[in-house]
């Protein structure tokens, strides 16, 4: 069973969602309209805006960061989740990442991130190809951006490290048991 540590912002896909629903309201609102060009336009409009609201509802039920047995999952992009055994998950913490508008009329804004530092040993996931605008993960380092998670606090960051703490200890009792057959 999986377990969701870090959601999702569900904020934004709820505005994504809201724009399928007037798109599906101005195609219904252009099929009203006679002749042959307004249907095939107002069907085609339709067509894209249930595509776009169906992909809008899956992103909701997914999740950034989920544990499933002794697997941290990472979800940063269209691909399927990314496995990393919990073992290799040394700890969680806060940082930050440049916005899209660092460096556009002399701003250097940066947004508030969540780090997943990764043991120096397991060097086979230390780099992995994600969405930038999700974030990034290179030298043993995944960063999520803020803005397309869960709102980012200390208390969360806690709660995670907490998580994990509690996964390595499963994931070790279980190690130790069957060492014990």
């Amino acid at each position: 069973m999986t377990e969701t540590w870090l959601s999702p912002n569900r904020r934004i896909l709820a505005v994504s969602l809201a724009g399928s629903i007037i798109l599906a309201g101005v195609a219904l609102w252009i099929l009203s309209f006679s002749g042959v060009v307004p249907r095939w336009s107002g069907a085609l409009l339709l067509a894209v805006a249930a595509i776009a609201g169906l992909v809008v509802i899956v992103r909701l039920f997914r999740y950034r960061v989920a544990r499933q047995d002794d697997k941290l999952l990472i979800d940063l992009g269209p691909r399927p989740p990314i496995p990393v055994p919990i073992g290799a998950v040394e700890c969680f913490f806060l940082g930050s990442l440049p916005t899209r508008i660092s460096g556009k009329w002399g701003l250097q804004s940066r947004a508030v991130s969540i780090v997943i530092r990764l043991a120096e040993r397991e060097v086979e996931y230390h780099n992995r190809t994600v969405s930038p605008r999700l974030g990034t993960w290179s030298d043993g380092y995944i960063t999520i951006r803020g803005s397309w998670c869960e709102p980012i606090s200390p208390a969360l960051v806690n709660k995670l490290n907490k998580q994990l703490i509690e996964a390595k200890r499963a994931s070790d009792s279980i190690v130790n048991e069957e060492r014990a057959c």
